[in-house]
């Protein structure tokens, strides 16, 4: 099932009537969010994930509980850094880190085999990993 909340100016996730885990894709493109909802996390069935465009500046280390997950949006955020455990995200096929504020990444990605994109442009303070090239090695097009 889809939850389609794309520009409310939301800052925290509303009540919804729905079970948490029959949610496979969540848009939160385009609102007023600092953090992704705790709620997010007990999303156990989402595969896909869009909180583009938002307030962001920090990811909770609970994004690990998105096992399923095969698609993130973090583009056009305030992100500084993310948590090491989104490298237990192993379903993950594509990451968007676009337009944000990183300096370095979690050695943790490396784990992430089966990435196939992972797109870093427009982080101007970024400090390229040697280890992207194994995640080049494995197929996954990065975009710097």
């Amino acid at each position: 099932m889809k939850l389609d909340l794309a520009h409310q100016q939301l800052t925290s996730l509303p009540q919804v009537d729905l079970a948490l885990d029959e949610i496979t894709d969540l848009n939160l493109f385009d609102n007023e969010l600092t953090e992704i909802p705790a709620d997010t996390f007990a999303m156990t069935n989402l595969r896909i994930l869009n909180v583009s465009v938002n307030q962001l500046t920090h990811i909770a280390p609970e994004i690990q509980n998105l096992q399923q997950l095969t698609m993130i949006d973090l583009g056009h955020n305030r992100l500084k850094a993310l948590p090491s455990s989104i490298g237990e995200c192993h379903s993950l096929l594509e990451m968007d880190l676009r337009s944000n504020e990183l300096e370095q990444l979690p050695a943790s990605l490396r784990q992430l085999t089966q990435l196939e994109r992972l797109d870093l442009r427009w982080n101007h303070h970024l400090q390229m990993p040697d280890w992207l090239e194994e995640l080049e090695a494995n197929g996954c097009i990065i975009y710097c």
